[in-house]
């Protein structure tokens, strides 16, 4: 199994501040520089030499200073100083760590190991005498003062010096770690003051879910650090449509109850909310893309007016607090550009930083149109979020200016996306045709169809499986279609303006530094030139694997909604008549219109199905099994009606001999009837 490492915290244990302070037990000594530019600072009892290495106060650093022959020192060691208080005691006290939040599913993958950088003296709250410790630098050596000072005391000093730790693959760090955080408490004790890094260490890879992050923390005495476990997230709903509400009974009839379905016909309007939460790591990052793509299918007509909102924040504006970027056909001059491939839309947040932790909500509408699919096909709707997924990885300088919110084209950097969110909505329909009893296209008439229309919608859900696919797995458990890059190599482009970074070709007489390139020699653009290639750096050890690739694979679901059918329609002048945006169901087809001449047809019942396994309509009709039309899907019934023989109700002489005869009849046959009666008699 590959062993990943990645910085999760710069923990500075129990009482780690960068302050010093003085030990004024040697304040009655004098020291004098013995070479130029060395000099004694008599308030921090700092010695400093020529080239500015400083040596720690404190009886080893004043011995350190005497010794390298420096300075030399005359006076008493134990001479009192006036108003000087007396040393204070060195505080023993040990120190822990603990992690917290460590979800269960995931704390059996994670060992932590805690490699002590720095020891020292706790005095009066404060580190002194600092030291190199067990596993950086020359263990027990004293710090000088220039490497404290630019550690600094805030979170940006701190975090660059980790990133600097764990640069190379660590190649700083030295001998095994002084103790491990295991997942039966996540917890080291007897710790010596002092500075600690903490590193995260996977078995194999991420499982879906779980995540890593980084932490910088200044601490003083039990460090607890929250490991921050929360990941990308985000959904799709429809809250509403206009479908008028006399149709189905109540407003909204077909919407389900977990807004994944409806159930509209052509013209109705839907409305739709995305959510999606931005993880509250995102400020270990120097800056996080968060970008919303969405794609409706061509049976959806957008409404491209947006409104995006911020759990916390509240509204949010464009462009100030994100960048819209919309299909050319639905631009109406509220757009900054086109979205990327096929999407017909992309929020690209501006500051997803200052948003952590809350959940962006974006509300819009569109409109079921005549291009919606019926059929075995569906109308897909995908969603899916594209974002930031390494904060060991320097984001800033990855920014498309010309595109804000999203990283440049010929950015190596690998970005997550989270798996695609689709649903598909089936329907379908019937072709009537009217015919004569000679087969022959009748027109004139009118149908109305009755019945409950069962509409299927299948719930996409997709998931990555090894295999010959377009994606690469990341260290962090997310995928990307980015392939690793296994070494540096300079690109060459095309259309770089004055101002750009990159580089171009090194020549003889260049003053500026060269850089070798696959035996190539390169310099950094300058400020009146145009670059011509880029640097594409090597990325390999953030992939899991630089040979194996992974599909999409999908797990569906289905969900059904019901909604009442009752229409009366003409057929067209050729006798047909497009019943479309049926769901699966039992319907009643009558004729209510008869064309002049004709006997009335008589009612059709229609019987459609829908097997959630194979995906696919079936129907029959008036019990016989009917086939779907391949090219419009719908499924095809005759209606025949035959002439009638119909005579004149007034009027002329075929009436009158047909009445009197029949009165005739009747007549003799009472005669018959009373004759042969009294005769029996």
């Amino acid at each position: 199994m590959k062993r990943l490492k990645k910085i999760l915290a710069l923990a500075l244990a129990t009482a780690m501040v960068l302050s010093m302070t003085a030990l004024s037990a040697f304040a009655a000594y004098t020291y004098t520089p013995v070479e130029a530019g060395a000099t004694y600072d008599d308030q921090t009892e700092y010695f400093t030499d020529q080239e500015g290495t400083a040596y720690t106060g404190g009886e080893d650093g004043f011995e350190d200073a005497i010794a390298s022959g420096l300075f030399t020192r005359t006076g008493e060691a134990d001479e009192p100083v006036v108003d000087d208080p007396a040393p204070a005691t060195p505080d023993n006290t040990k120190g822990s760590i603990e992690l917290l939040q460590e979800p269960a599913a995931f704390k059996d993958a994670h060992t932590y190991n805690v490699y002590q950088i720095f020891t020292g003296n706790l005095v009066d709250g404060k580190l002194t005498n600092v030291k190199y410790g067990a596993n950086y630098g020359s263990t027990g050596s004293s710090v000088p003062k220039t490497e404290l000072d630019a550690i600094g005391t805030t979170d940006a000093n701190a975090r660059a010096f980790a990133d600097d730790l764990m640069a190379n693959n660590h190649a700083k760090l030295s001998g095994d770690p002084v103790a491990q955080l295991t997942a039966d408490n996540f917890k080291a004790e007897n710790l010596t003051p002092g500075y600690y890094l903490i590193v995260d260490t996977i078995n194999g890879t991420l499982a879906n879910g779980d995540a890593m992050a980084q932490y910088i923390v200044q601490v003083l005495g039990h460090v607890s650090i929250d490991t921050k476990k929360d990941v990308t997230e985000g959904g799709k709903k429809i809250t509403s449509d206009d479908h008028p509400a006399s149709e189905g009974g109540d407003a909204n009839p077909g919407l389900s109850a977990d807004g994944k379905t409806d159930n509209v016909s052509v013209g109705d309007k839907v409305n739709f909310e995305i959510t999606s939460k931005v993880p509250s790591h995102a400020t270990d990052y120097d800056y996080y893309f968060f970008i919303i793509n969405d794609t409706l299918s061509d049976g959806l007509t957008l409404d491209p007016t947006f409104t995006v909102t911020a759990s916390t924040k509240g509204a949010l504006n464009s462009p100030a607090d994100y960048v819209l970027y919309l299909a050319d056909k639905y631009d109406t001059g509220n757009a900054y550009n086109t979205p990327d491939g096929s999407y017909t839309f992309q929020i690209a947040l501006q500051d997803a930083k200052a948003l952590a932790g809350q959940t962006i909500t974006v509300t819009y509408s569109a409109t079921l149109n005549k291009d919606a699919v019926i059929g075995d096909i569906g109308n897909p709707n995908t969603q899916n979020v594209k974002y930031s997924n390494n904060p060991n990885e320097k984001y800033e300088g990855e920014k498309d200016e010309q595109n804000p919110g999203k990283p440049k084209s010929t950015s190596t950097k690998p970005f997550g996306v989270t798996p695609d969110s689709v649903t598909k909505t089936y329907t379908s329909g019937i072709k009537l045709q009217k015919l004569d009893q000679d087969g022959l296209a009748l027109k004139g008439a009118s149908f109305t169809i009755e019945g409950d229309s069962i509409n299927q919608v299948v719930k996409n859900s997709e998931t990555f499986v090894a295999g010959d696919g377009e994606y690469w797995k990341l260290k962090t458990g997310a995928y990307t279609t980015d392939a690793p890059v296994t070494a540096d190599y300079m690109e060459a482009i095309t259309g770089a303006e004055v101002g750009d970074d990159g580089y171009v070709l090194w020549q003889t007489g260049d003053e500026e530094e060269k850089v070798t390139i696959n035996s190539v020699d390169y310099r950094v653009v300058r400020a009146n030139e145009a670059p011509t290639h880029i640097l594409v750096k090597k990325n390999d050890m953030l992939y899991d694997s630089t040979e194996t690739k992974y599909t999409k694979t999908s797990t569906e679901t289905v969900e059904s909604t019901t909604s009442h059918v009752s229409q009366n329609l003409p057929v067209n002048d050729d006798g047909t008549l497009n019943l479309e945006g049926l769901g699966a169901g039992t319907y009643t087809i009558k004729e209510t219109v008869v064309p002049s001449g004709y006997t009335k047809a008589s009612d059709t019942t229609v019987v459609i199905t829908f097997d959630n396994t194979e995906k696919k309509f079936t129907a029959t009709v008036n019990g016989t099994a009917v086939n779907a039309d391949a090219t419009t899907n719908l499924f095809p019934m005759d209606v025949i009606n035959v002439a009638g023989n119909t005579l004149p109700s007034t009027g002329g002489i075929g009436t009158t001999i047909f009445y009197v005869v029949g009165a005739i009849l009747v007549i003799g046959a009472g005669v018959v009837l009373i004759t042969k009666r009294r005769m029996e008699a």
